[in-house]
Order: C-alpha cells, then sequence, then structure tokens
C-alpha cells in the first residue's frame, strides 16, 4: 500500500506549501541527472514516487479522495473519469487522466529557461561556482497558485467535463470519419475554470507570477559551451556558456589551445625567451628557442591544453602559433650589413616594373588567412591551422 505522505515525508496535516517544499527538497536529492550508475536507476524510480505523491497531494480534490478511500480508492476515482487504472503510478498517466490539471514535474510541469552567460576560458580550465539571477514562473503567494480568491470559485469545465481534453470528428476522406482528441480551449486543458470576476488580483488567473531567482552552479573542468544544468529538479536551464574573448588570449578547439605568439625577426633569427600568461601565476609558461623560428611555425606542447570532463589529469595539447614581426623600415647601415650576412646579389630594377613602395599596405593576419605551409607530418596531422579569423 503506499502511503503518500510518508513518501514525502510529512505529516497528514502538511499545508501546500510544507507538501511544496518537502517535494522540492526530496526532487532535487533524487533527481536522475545526479546519479550515475545502478544508482541512477534507483533515484528513477525513486524520483517518480516522489513526483507522483505531489501530483496526487498538492491537487486538493484527489488529495481529498486519497485520504478518505487511500490508494484503492483514488484509482477507482481515476476510471469513473474514464481512465483504465492501468499503469497507474506513472507522472504523465495522470496529465492523462485529468488532461493537463495534474502535470508531470518531468515534462508539463518542468520550466525551460535559456540563459546566456558570458563567462572566461579559464573557469572552463580550474573549474568555477557561478551564479546569476533570472525571473522565472513560480506559484502566486498571494492565492496559493489557485488563481482565484476562494476554493470555491474554482468550477469543472462545462466544455470537457473536467477531463481537459474533446475529442473532435473529423473528415478523413470520402465516407472516412475519425475522431481525435485535443486540448480544451476553453480551460486551455487544464479541465476546470474560474467564475469570472473572482480570479486573483495578484496573477489574474494565472497561478503564477514571475519572480527572481538566484541561480548557482559549477562549472567543471573540461566543460563545454552551450552545457545543460538542470536545477533544483523543477527547472531545466540551458545555459550557453560565451566566451569572453577580451579576457583570454586563447582559443580553444575541442580538448586544445592556440596561442599567438608574435615575435620580433631579431628573436626568429637569434632566438628569444618569454612567458605566455596562463590561467594562473602559478603555472606560467616560460618559453625559449635558441634556433630559426620561419614565419607560420607551429609548435605543440602535449598536455598544455584543456582538461578533460570527467577524464582526470588528462589534458590536450597547446599549439604555439608564431608571427614574425618584421621592422618597418631599416637604415642604410643596416642595410648594407644584412646584405653582406645574406650575400644578397644587388637589386637590379628593371625599367618596366610596377614599383610597390607607395601602395597600400594591409595586414596579412587581418585580412589574409595565413596557410600553414612545410608542416612538419605530425603537425599536418592534427589539422593545425593557426589562421586569424
Amino acid at each position: 500500500m503506499v502511503d503518500y505522505y510518508k513518501v514525502l515525508n510529512i505529516q497528514r496535516s502538511a499545508t501546500k506549501n510544507e507538501i511544496k517544499k518537502a517535494y522540492y527538497k526530496l526532487a532535487k536529492e533524487w533527481h536522475p541527472d545526479k546519479h550515475k550508475g545502478d544508482d541512477k536507476e534507483v533515484a528513477e524510480e525513486k524520483f517518480k514516487k516522489i513526483s507522483e505523491a505531489h501530483q496526487v497531494l498538492s491537487n486538493e480534490e484527489s488529495r481529498d479522495v486519497y485520504d478518505k478511500h487511500g490508494y484503492e480508492g483514488l484509482k477507482q476515482h481515476f476510471q469513473s473519469r474514464g481512465a483504465t487504472g492501468e499503469g497507474f503510478g506513472m507522472p504523465d498517466i495522470f496529465s492523462q487522466f485529468f488532461g493537463g490539471g495534474f502535470r508531470s514535474p518531468f515534462t508539463q510541469e518542468q520550466q525551460h529557461v535559456h540563459h546566456r552567460l558570458t563567462v572566461p576560458l579559464e573557469y572552463f580550465y580550474t573549474g568555477k561556482t557561478v551564479d546569476f539571477k533570472i525571473f522565472i514562473d513560480q506559484e502566486c503567494d498571494t492565492c496559493n497558485g489557485r488563481g482565484c480568491k476562494n476554493v470555491s470559485d474554482i468550477q469543472k469545465c462545462s466544455k470537457c467535463n473536467g477531463h481537459g481534453i474533446i475529442v473532435e470528428t473529423i473528415n478523413m476522406g470520402p465516407g472516412m470519419m475519425g475522431r481525435r482528441q485535443m486540448p480544451c480551449g476553453a480551460c486551455a486543458g487544464k479541465g476546470e475554470t474560474i467564475k469570472s470576476g473572482s480570479e486573483c488580483n495578484t496573477c489574474n488567473g494565472r497561478k503564477k507570477i514571475k519572480k527572481a531567482r538566484t541561480i548557482k552552479f559549477y562549472i567543471k573542468p573540461g566543460s563545454d559551451y552551450g552545457d545543460t544544468i538542470v536545477v533544483d529538479g523543477d527547472i531545466k536551464i540551458k545555459v550557453s556558456l560565451v566566451p569572453d574573448n577580451k579576457k583570454t588570449l586563447f582559443e580553444r578547439r575541442d580538448h586544445h589551445l592556440y596561442y599567438q605568439h608574435t615575435i620580433t625577426l631579431a628573436q626568429a633569427l637569434l632566438g628569444f625567451s618569454d612567458t605566455i600568461p596562463y590561467f594562473s601565476k602559478e603555472k606560467n609558461l616560460v618559453i625559449k628557442s635558441r634556433k630559426i623560428i620561419q614565419p607560420g611555425s607551429v609548435k605543440i606542447l602535449p598536455g598544455w591544453g584543456m582538461p578533460k570532463r570527467d577524464r582526470l589529469g588528462v589534458y590536450g595539447d597547446l599549439y604555439i602559433c608564431f608571427n614574425i614581426k618584421f621592422p618597418e623600415k631599416i637604415s642604410d647601415t643596416q642595410l648594407a650589413t644584412l646584405k653582406t650576412i645574406f650575400q644578397a646579389p644587388e637589386n637590379q630594377l628593371k625599367d618596366d616594373g610596377l614599383v610597390l613602395d607607395d601602395l597600400q599596405t594591409i595586414q596579412s593576419s587581418v585580412n589574409i588567412p595565413v596557410e600553414l605551409d612545410n608542416q612538419p607530418q605530425d603537425q599536418e596531422e592534427h589539422g593545425v591551422n593557426c589562421s586569424q579569423q
């Protein structure tokens, strides 16, 4: 025998608000998304029972029937309203029986909110607890979710006889008639209406009002943009985590990071030592080279990329893409020295050649994609392309 009061761990004298609080607390604890493996199956069954108990006890009519006649009496009550009674206990069956008057917290009653939150890439690397405020539909405090001033102002819908659905006969072709079910338009599929003029002044009969709510959740290391977070079991919030490009020097591609590093021509030829600001000052990356760096070359640092979610200690790679900054001009003395070093022949300018010196100059990194040529084989296999978009 099912005891819905024990399921929610409340007294039989519990108020509607106490029932709601007990349900939210247990739904949050037993929501299947918070459990894994064998525990998830147990959580799913537990969550269904919690939802079922909430559906029955939060509605005055079904609670009254249950208090007077128990579980079996409630099933018979469903049958008297046109339901088979088979499969009793599944939350979606309530919706079928009452035409939307009872709604499953898994489906109809669950709110879906989409929120865009701009966060720096660092949070995806280190992990971070964040919070933000949204306005969502919540039960009206004035009428306790009734939509009217008094319970007596709620009446069974005369059009659908309280079922929330109507059956419509349709013409399916010559000599063929069919029937289809559809939500009742008079009661919006709820099976009940409110007497005209008795609507709650606060919610205007909607039963819900917009309230501010602070949402807090944890961004796991290795998370990706667009992850879905379920909050408190009653609201499914899809948070689009938008990268804050102003606060990062890296570009993320899956588990790998790409960093555009600019060095001077002298550094490319003579060697250099530089520090790349990483996600934490304790882990700043010092790089150095004693060999010539070619324009557009890429160096791969294994294990310096993004952490892979749910794989502790496993990281992607960091691709350092080198851009060489050439001097805008050199002196005659420097030019002569360079000619000697590189054993360059004297330039012979043809009389019919087009002189480029006075033409407009644009930056290739801004307007023209830079292709990576002559890459080592292992870089080509990674599909490296450090072109700046």
